[in-house]
């Protein structure tokens, strides 16, 4: 089994719900699919393929952060 690394994609949600779903239980709806565009940034994502299928991925989420004292952070690129 051959795993190749590449970064994710707007096409690749669907996909990328699908194997999420898998590892945590979940079976997202269409509607799940329309919110999760809302907070994942495919350019933070990298996706592990073997055969085509995802079998891992990595990734991060932009969050802005309240701290002590009230001032608000940017979420950083």
């Amino acid at each position: 089994m051959t795993v190749t690394l590449h970064p994710a994609t707007a096409d690749d949600l669907p996909a990328l719900a699908t194997a999420d779903g898998r590892a945590f239980g979940l079976d997202y709806e269409p509607q799940d699919l329309e919110d999760l565009r809302l907070i994942i940034d495919p350019e933070r994502f990298v996706l592990a393929r073997s055969e085509g299928a995802i079998v891992g991925a990595a990734g991060s989420y932009a969050l802005h952060v309240t701290p002590p004292g009230g001032a608000r952070s940017r979420p950083r690129a």
